[in-house]
This record gives structure tokens, C-alpha cells and sequence, in this order.
């Protein structure tokens, strides 16, 4: 499934007045089983991915690591994907604003749109107002 249509997925599943239930998963294997029971979109906590990996929670898995998850699970199935990304693993604004763009891109290179990059990950539409809101409360 090609980036823009699992952004299309995602955002069609969101109707007033009917709750989107998100699946927790904290690895690719939980992905494709929750994907074969039937949901329609996936979540991670932060948490969950960290203690099933040995990390505490709070940004002690190292970044690289956590990309590399969400790429594994993006890469897993074709349902829409939201992540617990905490607080972004830094505390300058601009440098949350770039590691969100990390996870777009990784979460966006699956096996089916291969030639992804990063300025198409940072074009995405959802980008901007993820960055926005990243700056609102950053401050």
C-alpha cells in the first residue's frame, strides 16, 4: 500500500460519533496478528515497545533502535500506523521537529513504495502540522 493511501486509510477512520479502537502492538509479529484478527489501524505505546525490548520507558531506547521497530512493524502490514514517539527525544523544538521527521520516513518506506525518501516523508500532509504543534508545545 502506497504512503498516501495509508494516510487516506487512517484519516477516513476517524468519524465523529464512532470511537476508532487502536490495537497496542510493540513489534511486527504482534502487527500482523492484530492485522489478521480484523483491525483496522495499529498503535504503539511507548512502554509496550520498551519493556518488550528491555528498556525502561521514557527515551531510554536509543532512537535508532525505536526507527527500526517502527519500520519493522510499517513494514509488517498494510494498516495505518500511529506511534508513541514521547517527547520526541530531545528537547529543542527543531530538533523534535527533525526526529518526527525520522519516523515519517521510516514509517512511510515499507516494501511497497521502496523508493520513499526523506523529503518525500517530510512532504507528507501531516508533517506540517505535526511540526506545528510540536512548536506550540515546545513553547
Amino acid at each position: 500500500m502506497l504512503r498516501s493511501d495509508k494516510y487516506r486509510k487512517f484519516k477516513e477512520l476517524h468519524v465523529p460519533g464512532k470511537p476508532l479502537v487502536l490495537y497496542n502492538i510493540w513489534d511486527a509479529g504482534g502487527a500482523k496478528a492484530v492485522a489478521e484478527a480484523g483491525a483496522k489501524a495499529i498503535a504503539t505505546s511507548s512502554w509496550s515497545v520498551a519493556a518488550a525490548h528491555g528498556f525502561s520507558d521514557g527515551e531510554e531506547m536509543p532512537l535508532d533502535f525505536v526507527l527500526m521497530i517502527i519500520e519493522r512493524i510499517a513494514q509488517s502490514t498494510d494498516l495505518p500506523l500511529t506511534v508513541d514517539f514521547e517527547g520526541g527525544y530531545a528537547e529543542d523544538p527543531l530538533q523534535v521537529a527533525a526526529n518526527v521527521g525520522r519516523v515519517i520516513e521510516v514509517h512511510f518506506r515499507t516494501a511497497s513504495d521502496p523508493l520513499m525518501t526523506a523529503h518525500d516523508a517530510r512532504s507528507m500532509p501531516f508533517q506540517d502540522l505535526y511540526i506545528q504543534n510540536t512548536f506550540k508545545v515546545a513553547g
